[in-house]
């Protein structure tokens, strides 16, 4: 039976961290959603904020500022797995980033997130993949938040 994963902090904590972070990329989720027409689009937005909520909380994905070459950078780090613990950690997103994701077909969702992650982080495609559950869940969440960006 799987882990229960007591919350470290609270909902409004969490909330405010993430916040934070968006507001670091211009980013609002209610004007985000406010300007997309798909409402399966809107609803994949929320479950995403929830899930990066509730990662928060349960401490498996930080947000950190540090400063960067021009002052602060902005970072998620990602705890992976269960028993054997890693941790992904996302640089700030910039062009470079962004030009990563060429080569991926214009409508595949799911391959310009794992190719933006992989970039992001510096592992490779193929480990970004294989990536189960919960983990692989978090990554396409914060995946789908980036690509608005």
């Amino acid at each position: 039976m799987g882990e229960l994963l007591e919350m470290k902090i609270s909902t409004e904590s969490a909330e405010k961290q993430l916040d934070e972070y968006l507001s670091y990329f211009d980013l609002d989720m209610d004007e985000l959603k406010s300007e997309q027409k798909d409402s399966a689009v809107k609803d994949n937005l929320d479950m995403s904020y929830g899930r990066l909520i509730k990662a928060i909380r349960q401490g498996r994905l930080q947000i950190k500022f540090d400063g960067g070459d021009d002052g602060d950078e902005a970072q998620l780090i990602q705890e992976v797995g269960r028993k054997n613990k890693t941790i992904l950690t996302y640089k700030e997103l910039t062009g470079a980033a962004k030009m990563s994701m060429k080569q991926v077909d214009a409508n595949d969702n799911y391959g310009k997130m794992y190719s933006l992650v992989a970039f992001l982080t510096g592992e490779s495609l193929l480990v970004i993949k294989k990536l189960k559950g919960r983990d692989c869940s978090l990554v396409e969440s914060i995946g789908l938040i980036l690509l608005q960006i």
